[in-house]
């Protein structure tokens, strides 16, 4: 430890959080989000993620990925956990964490900013994501996409339902346009569904539409009144 010198060519992040040797001496770098790098030939080299997915989304303008992550716990069994990230998707546990296996069949391509189970039928599980809702109904086994009625790359952050009736949902977003930029007069939208997630439409009446939306709330006394933030 006397003296040093760098050893970062090849990396395309300076966020390294870990680094491991195996008992072959081959030597791996963890980051915070960017992939998982491999030193070959003096330099390093970018391993394949975990998921089903090739590449890692590049970083918008050198800016750092967008780090969210959601996790859910089933409400009648606690040893069943669900995970979302981004760029890897959907990770399910059956022993409270202890191991993890992916649960990707009928994913889309999107990060998770939201999991939300159903309040009466825990087994369906909502996705907030970088291009509206996901859906599953056996807990993340499998998935489809339940957007239909939204716009085109909205980041859905929160997703509630109405206590009386279930099958009445609210959503609301950021939208994702111009990388997540937006567009002038439309930053982000208020949705409503009435059938369970099949169909969505809008309610932004008395909104500025040019905000972003990060929080929707059911009064649970009041299902007439909604929160917004």
């Amino acid at each position: 430890g006397r003296t040093w010198r760098s050893i970062s060519e090849g990396l395309t992040c300076r966020e390294i959080r870990t680094l491991c040797q195996n008992a072959d001496g081959e030597l791996f770098a963890g980051s915070k989000g960017y992939g998982i790098f491999q030193w070959r030939k003096d330099e390093w080299q970018t391993m394949q993620p975990f998921g089903q997915w090739g590449v890692i989304w590049p970083i918008w303008d050198d800016r750092p990925l967008y780090q969210y992550t959601s996790l859910l716990i089933h409400p009648e069994n606690s040893r069943r956990v669900m995970i979302g990230t981004f760029p890897q998707g959907i990770y399910i546990s059956e022993d409270a964490g202890a191991h993890w296996r992916e649960s990707n069949i009928g994913w889309s391509t999107d990060g998770v900013f939201r999991l939300v189970s159903h309040p009466e039928e825990p087994a369906i599980v909502y996705a907030g994501t970088y291009n509206g809702i996901n859906r599953s109904s056996d807990f993340g086994r499998h998935w489809e996409v339940a957007d239909n009625g939204w716009p085109d790359e909205q980041w859905v952050f929160s997703i509630d339902f109405d206590p009386r009736d279930p099958s009445i949902m609210y959503a609301c977003s950021k939208n994702g346009e111009n990388e997540g930029r937006g567009r002038e007069g439309f930053h982000g939208t208020v949705m409503k569904s009435t059938d369970g997630g099949d169909h969505w439409f809008e309610i932004t009446n008395g909104l500025d539409t040019g905000q972003e939306f990060y929080e929707i709330l059911v009064d649970r006394h009041d299902s007439s009144i909604l929160y917004l933030a």
